[in-house]
């Protein structure tokens, strides 16, 4: 099968990378029996996210991105494309179906500690994805 005039064989297909990554890190992943497991998964891929939104920010503000107009920057400008990432948004905020294991997790379970936690994760969500 040609694809944008190279030829795509099994090994390079979009399918076969797929389910590699699956298989290397979805899998593995899902098979962690306590939340401590995650720490080092967690911290990079907020450190990957962060730096991505980082690069991303830089690269608008220096004039290079395609399309780039001399006035000035529109923060937000609004049109029915909103709802496309709309899905994402409520993903990202929605992850209400964790807290049972992650109270399970806690050392000291309290509705205080329990909030700092919601309340620190629901301002990293904020800022990566506003």
């Amino acid at each position: 099968r040609r694809v944008h005039g190279e030829e795509r064989t099994v090994w390079t297909s979009h399918a076969t990378l797929t389910t590699a990554l699956v298989l290397v890190i979805v899998l593995p992943l899902s098979l962690v029996r306590d939340l401590s497991g995650f720490r080092f998964a967690s911290v990079l891929s907020i450190g990957t996210v962060g730096s991505l939104a980082v690069a991303i920010v830089v690269y608008a503000l220096s004039g290079a991105a395609p399309g780039h107009r001399n006035g000035p920057l529109e923060a937000f400008r609004w049109s029915m494309d909103v709802f496309y990432a709309l899905p994402t948004m409520i993903f990202a905020f929605g992850a209400h179906s964790c807290l049972p294991a992650l109270i399970d997790e806690l050392q000291a379970p309290s509705i205080r500690r329990l909030d700092g936690i919601a309340a620190c994760a629901m301002g990293l969500c904020l800022c990566y994805y506003a």
